[in-house]
C-alpha cells in the first residue's frame, strides 16, 4: 500500500514537471513576409519575426547584456522521395546597448563572418532591423535548373549572447530563456 502511494505521487511529480517543461519551451513569435528573390548571381532572402520582443528582453539590452536573433536559413530542391539540401546559412543578428553614448549596436553574421555593424539612437528604432533579414545570399543562381521546384525553410531563435564562459555562469541566473520559432517554408519555381 505504501509504494503504490510512492509510485503515485512519483508519477504525479513527473505530470507536473513534464507539464511545466512543456510550457516552458513554447514558441515565440512568428517569421513572416518571406521572399526569395535574384540578383545577378545569387538567391537572396528577405524576412522578418514578428512578435518576439518581450519586456524581459529590453530590460536585459538596457543594462548592457547582449541580445541575439539567429535566423537558420535552408535552401532545398524539392525531390519525389527526399529533398535535396543545397545549403544550409546561419545569420545572426547581435544587439548590444552603450550605457555611455545610449546607441544600440546591431551586429549582423553570415555563417561566422560579419557583414554588417548597425547603429541606432534607441531600441525601438533597432526592432526593425534586429529582427529581420534583409538581402542575403543563400545560393548561387548558377546551380539552379530551369521549371523545378525549390523552397526556402527559415527558424529563428531569440537568446543572451554567451561569448565568454564567465558570461554564461553570470547568465544563468538572469530571466529570459532561449525562445525560438517554428520552421517556416516559401516555396518557388525557378523559371530563368
Amino acid at each position: 500500500m505504501k509504494i503504490q502511494k510512492t509510485m503515485h505521487f512519483v508519477v504525479l511529480c513527473i505530470i507536473i514537471f513534464s507539464v511545466l517543461f512543456m510550457a516552458s519551451c513554447k514558441k515565440q513569435g512568428q517569421i513572416k513576409e518571406i521572399m526569395v528573390m535574384d540578383d545577378t548571381s545569387h538567391l537572396l532572402v528577405y524576412a522578418k519575426l514578428h512578435d518576439s520582443l518581450t519586456e524581459e528582453m529590453i530590460k536585459l539590452a538596457r543594462v548592457g547584456v547582449p541580445i541575439h536573433c539567429v535566423f537558420y536559413v535552408d535552401f532545398y530542391m524539392e525531390k519525389p522521395y527526399r529533398d535535396a539540401r543545397l545549403s544550409q546559412n546561419i545569420i545572426k543578428n547581435v544587439m548590444k546597448y552603450d550605457n555611455v553614448k545610449r546607441n544600440v549596436y546591431v551586429t549582423t553574421l553570415l555563417n561566422g563572418q560579419q557583414i554588417e555593424i548597425s547603429e541606432f539612437q534607441d531600441i525601438d528604432s533597432e526592432k526593425l532591423f534586429m529582427f529581420e533579414i534583409s538581402s542575403i545570399p543563400i545560393f548561387t543562381i548558377h546551380g539552379l535548373d530551369k521549371q523545378e521546384k525549390y523552397y526556402v525553410a527559415i527558424k529563428a531563435k531569440i537568446g543572451k549572447e554567451q561569448s565568454s564562459l564567465l558570461s554564461r555562469y553570470i547568465l544563468i541566473f538572469l530571466p529570459f530563456m532561449e525562445e525560438q520559432t517554428d520552421w517556416y517554408r516559401k516555396a518557388f519555381i525557378w523559371k530563368n
